[in-house]
């Protein structure tokens, strides 16, 4: 498989699992073509993903290009996957409060955390 098939194949999977925690995202490339909203977009969400999957995670390196392509009042986070393990979410811990605070003001994603959040 090449990397570019790899990459798509990656990136439609980190969709597919954002879904099933009930958020709605999709693969920006087949979306709209643009690569400055990241690999993956989750609507309600001002958040740039970058997704990678590798044997080794390289999580600063990663994170740098997110910081680097992340469009003006996008925050940059990684959405990273080694070989047989979880899926992990990296952002900036100066990051949190804005992420929190994108999360609650979107209705639909409000809901979404409400659920997450149940006793």
């Amino acid at each position: 498989m090449n990397s570019r098939a790899k990459g798509a194949r990656v990136e439609l999977a980190a969709a597919a699992e954002l879904n099933a925690l009930g958020l709605s995202a999709r693969r920006t490339v087949q979306y709209q073509g643009l690569h400055s909203d990241g690999d993956v977009v989750v609507d309600g969400v001002s958040v740039h993903l970058e997704v990678k999957s590798r044997a080794e995670i390289h999580c600063y390196r990663w994170m740098e290009q997110a910081i680097d392509d992340a469009r003006r009042g996008r925050m940059p986070a990684l959405l990273m996957k080694a070989d047989r393990k979880p899926w992990l979410l990296c952002f900036r811990l100066t990051d949190l409060p804005c992420l929190f605070k994108a999360m609650l003001q979107d209705p639909a994603v409000r809901k979404v955390v409400n659920e997450w959040c149940r006793d």
